[in-house]
């Protein structure tokens, strides 16, 4: 009898252990997660690579549908209950139960990580609006720098990447310098098109790594400026990296690492526009005067970019930031949603960091 009973509840008590493991023994880089990283999550990703990596499409197209099969398949068998409702009530616990634990044991327990900032020993510093300033003026002219060794047509740039090479190149940079970091390199990642384009856009969200499917995703609707720093970011999460933050931040990192002169802008252009919000949002005057300064085919560029962006409408852009912010807090992320922008600290103390040793001279 309580072996029948175990067996009808095994997907709760499933989920009870894992958050039982999630919220009090997987400490941060701790053994726990050492052991999972190492072991688990290794081979996860070393499966995906056999299984999955070579399809030419996204794994969702598959994955989703298949478990829709299997959930409505189990929801729908009968086991004898005398109340329906109860079954349905244990069947559901069950459901959202499993459905929480493999978030987890797929990717979750990475939120246990050594965060970048102390793998790579940097101290942590508060950016004052001088500090903003100056670096969004120096940054502001790089950008014409590097945008006039594209091309020096005011019309806007349009990039006709392909998009399993662009994977490759950014990729191939991981994998040469994540591990002096503590990650793994791992083979044949992917960061798919999720189709249809504005699927993602239309939720204000640029890309998405998703557990379930083992792969990272992006919209296709951004505009292609867009594309290289966007899958960079969502490899990042590929490789266990959960904050957000620190996935602009090495997005940021390896795209300046390649040799390709618009992946490198690309980056840049990124790390501008979460620089400009910042600024903008202390001081709109002065911030307004830093872009009238800028090279007008990057401004040109930028508008580009905001059009197409603008030609996606937005669905509940305030429901979705309060439940992502909540999410992000409820796994140890403290500053929520606002994670994204410690992209500018990172990247400001990054240059300050004689002993960076994990990636190239950033002041290629």
């Amino acid at each position: 009898m309580i072996n029948i009973y175990w067996r009808k509840h095994i997907g709760f008590y499933f989920g009870v252990i894992i958050y039982v493991l999630s919220s009090f023994f997987m400490t941060k880089g701790g053994r726990l997660f050492n052991l999972y990283f190492d072991y688990i999550y290794t081979c996860i990703r070393q499966s995906s690579s056999l299984l999955i990596s070579w399809l030419p499409f996204a794994s969702i197209y598959i994955v989703l549908p298949l478990v829709v099969i299997l959930m409505v398949k189990y929801w729908l068998y009968s086991t004898g209950y005398s109340s329906i409702w109860i079954e349905r009530l244990r069947k559901l616990s069950n459901i959202l139960s499993v459905w929480y634990a493999m978030f987890y044991v797929l990717w979750g327990f990475n939120y246990a990580g050594l965060p970048v900032k102390d793998r790579l020993d940097f101290l942590g510093i508060e950016v004052d609006s001088l500090t903003m300033y100056d670096e969004l003026s120096a940054v502001s002219l790089e950008l014409g720098r590097m945008r006039s060794v594209i091309n020096v047509d005011t019309l806007p740039l349009k990039p006709q990447f392909n998009q399993l090479q662009l994977e490759k190149v950014i990729s191939h940079i991981y994998n040469q310098e994540l591990p002096k970091l503590g990650y793994k390199s791992f083979p044949n990642t992917r960061v798919r098109a999720l189709h249809p384009a504005g699927s993602l856009l239309s939720i204000s969200t640029a890309g998405v790594y998703i557990p379930y499917t083992l792969e990272g995703h992006y919209d296709p609707g951004l505009h292609p400026l867009q594309w290289p720093f966007t899958i960079a970011h969502e490899m990042a999460h590929v490789y266990g990296v959960t904050d957000e933050g620190e996935c602009n931040f090495l997005a940021y990192l390896a795209c300046r690492q390649s040799t390709d002169d618009i992946i490198r802008y690309s980056a840049t252009l990124g790390y501008w526009r979460y620089l400009f919000a910042e600024a903008r949002f202390a001081n709109e005057q002065k911030s307004k005067t830093i872009y009238n300064m800028l090279d007008k085919t990057v401004q040109n560029d930028l508008k580009a970019i905001r059009k197409n962006l603008d030609s996606f409408p937005d669905y509940f852009p305030v429901l979705r930031d309060a439940i992502y912010d909540y999410y992000l807090k409820s796994n140890g992320v403290l500053k929520g949603i606002e994670s994204y922008d410690e992209m500018i600290e990172l990247i400001i103390e990054a240059k300050k960091h004689t002993s960076l040793v994990a990636f190239k001279e950033m002041e290629q």
